[in-house]
């Protein structure tokens, strides 16, 4: 499943803080950058975009930055949640591992795929969550996907 975060309500008092695509960096979020947003909007949107261990993040927005991904790989000790430029991918962990989707992602076969599916024009282009959704994903057995991503993390 592919969905796109939401525009927040920043709220210094807040107890949730909110990921942008400036802190989804290539293999790392950048957790301690991440503002805080209103109670209210947490309480909006935590049940859908609260940030879970497995989540593989896609930015979906800008020039530099679009198809850029980072998982989350340990549960947050703190609420987080995506912001409405971010695509977030929550797999079933019996059909797709989620470091194999965040190398595939990073694959030049998939961002060649990324580059021919943005809609917009210079620094405004975009990866809807459908387009996000509808990208080729090769899907070898569960064992191998974990296999393939074994061996990519001692790259």
């Amino acid at each position: 499943m592919v969905s796109r975060g939401k525009t927040p309500i920043y709220d210094p008092n807040g107890t949730a803080k909110l990921v942008k695509s400036a802190h989804v960096q290539i293999d790392k979020i950048l957790w301690e950058k991440c503002p805080t947003v209103s109670d209210e909007f947490t309480l909006k949107y935590q049940d859908k975009f609260r940030l879970k261990k497995g989540d593989v993040l896609l930015n979906g927005t800008g020039t530099g930055t679009l198809g850029r991904p980072a998982y989350v790989d340990k549960e947050p000790e703190n609420i987080f949640i995506v912001d409405s430029h971010i695509n977030l991918f929550r797999v079933k962990e019996s059909e797709l591992f989620y470091k194999y989707l965040f190398y595939w992602l990073l694959a030049p076969e998939c961002q060649a795929e990324i580059e021919n599916s943005y809609t917009g024009s210079t620094n405004q282009i975009e990866l809807s969550a459908n387009r996000a959704g509808n990208l080729s994903i090769p899907l070898p057995p569960i064992e191998e996907q974990r296999r393939i991503a074994a061996i990519l993390d001692q790259a």
